[in-house]
Formats: C-alpha cells, sequence, structure tokens
C-alpha cells in the first residue's frame, strides 16, 4: 500500500499546474523534494492565513499540520 501511494503523490506532482509544479532536478532528488514541499505546504498555509483576513495563527504548527492534511491521497494504513 505505502507503494502506491508514493506513487500517487509523484502523479499529483507531475499534473500540478507548470507554475507550481518544482523543476525535474528537484523532483528527481528525493532530499530537495522534500524540502521543496516543506516550502510549499508552508505557504499554502501562510496563504490560507492571508485569506483569513491577514490574522496571524497562535497555532502555528496546528495550522501547517492541517495543511499538510490537504495532500492525503488514499487510506491511511496506520488507521486499520
Amino acid at each position: 500500500m505505502a507503494l502506491y501511494q508514493w506513487g500517487v503523490w509523484y502523479k499529483s506532482i507531475f499534473e500540478m499546474s507548470p507554475t507550481d509544479k518544482p523543476e525535474d532536478r528537484i523532483v528527481d532528488d528525493d532530499e530537495e523534494l522534500d524540502k521543496w514541499f516543506d516550502r510549499y505546504m508552508k505557504d499554502i498555509a501562510r496563504k490560507a492565513a492571508q485569506a483569513k483576513g491577514g490574522r496571524g495563527s497562535i497555532n502555528g504548527d496546528a495550522d501547517r499540520e492541517r495543511a499538510r492534511r490537504i495532500n492525503v491521497f488514499g487510506p491511511n494504513p496506520q488507521e486499520g
């Protein structure tokens, strides 16, 4: 199941709009892709906070975790 989830994750990256998609050299490097994804998710969380009227968040870590959940593509094997 984990291999399937990774496949779906990579497919979603390749299907991103050209303005969001990382360069191929980043996709080919696992560590660089992890760094890119972290920056991408932080940017999404920042934009979401701005959309709420620019209010900052007291729970920054909780907001980042909620933003990460956006990209869950299949059943969580830990949930059974």
